[in-house]
This record gives C-alpha cells, structure tokens and sequence, in this order.
C-alpha cells in the first residue's frame, strides 16, 4: 500500500509544482506572512550589520615614509590636543614675500550647493604640479636672502588638519 501511494504521489508531483504558485491563500495566511516579513525587516534594520563581514576587518599597518634613527635628537614633541588649542601671542602678523603663479576662473555656484540644487562636476584636463618645498625655484631664490621657516600650501594645510587625520603623515624638515 505504501508503494502505492508513492507511486501516485510521483504521477502529481509535475502538476503540484506548476500549480504551487498560483494555490490561494487564506487572509490568515496572508496576514501571518505579512507579520513575519514585517518582524524579518525590523530584525534587519536593528541587527542586519552585526554580521558584516567588512567590520571584522584588520585595520590596515602602513609602514612609516621615514624611519626615525636612534642617534636623531627630539627637539621638541607636540601633542594633537595642545596642537589643537596652540596659540602664540608672541607671532607677528604674517608677510607676503612673494606671489606667483594665477588663479583661473572659479564658478561660485559651487558655493550655493545643497541637496536640493545640485551642480554636476566637470572633468577638466589640467597639469597638477607637486613640488616639495625643497626643490621649489622661488622658495629656493627667497631662501638665500631671507626668511628662515618656508613652506608650501599643501604642508600648512596638513599641519591645520591634522588633529582630524585617521592615517599617518609626516613632514621631512631640512635644517
């Protein structure tokens, strides 16, 4: 008898499965399923990121630019909170040696952006010249007759940003 009915449950087994979609269901049906995909997308929003894969990651070790000696002399350690609260009264006002280079055209639309006006960004081909303090011509000529601290705009804009750096950076100085 079994075989039986194994037999015929094989014969229906095809038109089970073309009709298993379309089977109506019952409102209590329907309503359980809402509830429990209801209770699933709460649970989701709630817990969802405990399981990230991405946030048990290994920070990353970057390897320091320069490698401090042990016959190099600190001359002087500065903390990013005393860093951050730094005032000097005794520092005069700032002078201009000397102003090169130009300025292009800068679209103040960019200034008014919000999430509601939007502005596309523009892809512009243009030459970017990094060049280190050091090897820079006109800090090189201003050097010889005066001044005796230079630097560029990208290492003052490090210095100013650098109690909120997350990677490690580091400025070489000549003396």
């Amino acid at each position: 008898r079994f075989r039986q009915q194994q037999q015929q449950n094989q014969r229906f087994q095809p038109m089970q499965k073309a009709f298993s979609g379309t089977q109506k269901k019952s409102k209590t049906m329907k309503n359980l399923e809402m509830d429990q995909m209801r209770q699933l997308r709460k649970w989701q929003k709630q817990y969802g990121n405990r399981a990230d894969p991405r946030q048990h990651q290994q920070a990353k070790q970057r390897e320091p630019s320069v490698r401090v000696r042990e016959n190099w002399q600190v001359i002087e350690e500065i903390s990013f909170n005393s860093l951050s609260k730094l005032s000097l009264p005794s520092v005069g006002e700032p002078e201009e040696i000397n102003v090169c280079g130009s300025l292009e055209y800068y679209d103040k639309t960019y200034d008014r952006i919000s999430t509601k006006s939007e502005k596309k960004l523009v892809m512009v081909n243009r030459l970017f010249h990094k060049i280190t303090t050091t090897k820079d011509p006109v800090i090189r000529q201003i050097c010889k007759t005066r001044g005796n601290i230079f630097a560029t705009d990208a290492i003052i804009s490090t210095l100013m940003c650098c109690t909120r750096s997350v990677y490690p950076w580091d400025i070489v100085v000549d003396v």
